[in-house]
């Protein structure tokens, strides 16, 4: 199964193995700025940028979609994805923690490692 990302972090290696096809270029620099929103967002602002997603997946004839980002958004672009007929997912990574001493202190450094693929 393939899987388009819609999330403005490139694929991880075993993202990749498992089906996630990233955008590049111009067309991930034009996701990132949809997606991103510098200041409180109207509702309206986040069915636009919905909808521009979906036109996104739609031009690259994909139907399953990776999201992800503000938990704001979320919502709003799962219902218009799924209006759309598109099948969104969010990703699933295990965490893990590593405690290493530097210089006499404890720092906790975490590795996240792609478990999955969650269909909502």
């Amino acid at each position: 199964m393939k899987i388009l990302n819609l999330t403005q972090h490139n694929a991880t290696p075993s993202q990749k193995e498992a089906g996630l096809v990233d955008l590049e270029g111009n067309e991930l620099e034009e996701l990132r700025e949809i997606i991103t929103f510098d200041s409180l967002p109207t509702f309206a602002e986040l069915e636009l940028a919905s909808m521009a997603l979906a036109m996104i997946a739609h031009e690259h004839g994909f139907e399953n979609v990776l999201i992800g980002g503000a938990c704001y958004f979320m919502p709003v672009l799962e219902n218009h994805l799924k209006k759309c007929g598109f099948t969104p997912y969010y990703a699933y990574s295990k965490r893990n923690a590593v405690d290493k001493m530097v210089d006499g202190k404890i720092v906790t450094e975490y590795t996240f490692e792609h478990e999955g693929f969650l269909k909502v």
